[in-house]
């Protein structure tokens, strides 16, 4: 008995011992937190504080910085966690608007974007610093303002021309309206006042992506995975995706079963791989790949219109107008899908079905650069429907818009003999010959 109460007495005196040892309190812990975090070590700064937390689960500053280095981390639902709980506590208000602004703002919530929309539009011009001016704009482009949000951010940069958020905001617009030179500029701006942030780094390689210089996209994607704080899988994919537009088709593989290895799950990746595999004429492992995918995440649209691109070329029809339909509810103005599972119900013999789905999806090409090789093929549908005078209508405004397209012109021609039409047709030839 007395050895059993010499032990515990023993075992109660070495655990206050230990809990002596760390007096360092939560403030000290924050310090050493934020020390961290100016030297860019991020990680370290988050155990800090969290460790902070652990002392004192209320201290809004802990809540603050945690909530802020998830943020720069790319933790968007834990960051927004922490902010809020920070708000709650009552954190500094002009500290804490930025951060947690630009955190409801990455959730995309309609809602969410709303207010955030309405609280900018109630603020004092004077409180609106030009982080803020950023996301105003970011939230306005997110709600379809996007001349708005543009010029908001030309105003904000002829300013502060060195404002890092209005860079990226800006370059990010750009791509979606596809003004890739002015994106590249943008991001390419936001290197020059950001050389060590590889959130500047993985946008110009986006910008330079989408602009077609693919050598120098990988580059800029390099330059990312040398600055990462959280991790380069990011920049590893754009690099992948850069390989494979250059069609430097063993360099994408090498990078994406490095990709594989680390990260099994990750859609992306295993997508990416489809397109490699495809490319390679390799269709048995494509197919496996964008299976693996839709395991994961059954949701994932791309690789759904694959497998249906897939099953078209093996000659299963049905199975590929499976996915196509569904890629095609999901996203009404994906003219390829709708192109392709009006293909899928030709092969089925279901030409009126086809008729619809084209013509319904017409209002996404009026006027773009698809919209003759469309109409060519509404054409052809509408033909084999048995509905001659509008098939031919349509193909006729395809030869008007691409005139100089010789197999247009034969498929033109073709309608036309089988309207009885010999004269016509035989003009068309002549000229298809031309061509």
């Amino acid at each position: 008995m007395r050895r059993r109460f010499c032990f515990v007495l023993l075992f109660s005196t070495l655990l206050t011992t230990l809990a002596a040892c760390d007096s360092t309190t939560a403030s000290e812990h924050v310090a050493a937190g934020a020390a961290h975090r100016e030297a860019g070590d991020w990680r370290a700064a988050i155990i800090e504080f969290k460790n902070a937390l652990q002392k004192a689960p209320d201290l809004s500053d802990a809540r603050f910085e945690l909530g802020r280095a998830h943020l720069r981390m790319g933790a968007l639902e834990d960051a927004l966690a922490e902010l809020e709980r920070a708000e709650q506590l009552g954190h500094d208000q002009a500290e804490l608007r930025l951060p947690l602004a630009e955190a409801r703002l990455a959730t995309g919530d309609p809602e969410i974007i709303a207010e955030l929309l309405t609280m900018f539009a109630e603020l004092p011009e004077a409180s609106l610093t030009p982080g803020l001016r950023a996301v105003y704009a970011g939230a306005e482009a997110a709600t379809g303002n996007i001349d708005g949000a543009v010029a908001r951010l030309d105003e904000l940069l002829r300013e502060h021309p060195d404002t890092l958020l209005g860079r990226m905001t800006l370059a990010r617009i750009e791509i979606a309206r596809g003004n890739m030179v002015s994106a590249v500029g943008q991001s390419e701006a936001a290197t020059e006042i950001a050389p060590e942030d590889e959130r500047a780094w993985l946008l110009l390689g986006e910008s330079r992506l989408a602009n077609g210089d693919f050598a120098s996209a990988v580059d800029a994607f390099e330059q990312a995975r040398e600055f990462a704080v959280a991790t380069d899988i990011v920049a590893r994919i754009g690099m992948a995706r850069a390989y494979l537009a250059q069609n430097e088709l063993a360099q994408a593989r090498t990078l994406l079963d490095e990709i594989i290895e680390i990260v099994p799950q990750l859609p992306q990746a295993q997508y990416l791989s489809a397109l490699v595999y495809l490319q390679n004429e390799q269709q048995d492992e494509a197919l496996d790949a964008v299976q693996n995918v839709l395991s994961i995440a059954p949701s994932h649209g791309p690789s759904r219109f694959l497998r249906g691109l897939i099953f078209l070329n093996e000659g299963s029809p049905e199975r590929a107008l499976e996915d196509l339909e569904r890629v095609v509810a999901q996203q009404e103005g994906n003219v390829r899908a709708r192109l392709s599972a009006a293909a899928a119900l030709a092969q089925l013999g279901q030409f009126a079905r086809a008729v619809d789905l084209l013509e319904d999806g017409y209002s996404f090409v009026d006027g773009s650069a698809l919209e003759a090789g469309y109409l060519a093929a509404l054409g052809q549908v509408q033909l084999r429907a048995g509905l001659s005078s509008a098939g031919m209508i349509s193909l006729s405004r395809a030869v008007e818009l691409q005139p100089d397209a010789a197999q247009l012109r034969t498929q033109l021609a073709v309608a036309h003999l089988v309207s009885g039409d010999q004269a016509d047709a035989e003009a068309e030839l002549r000229v298809a010959a031309d061509l």
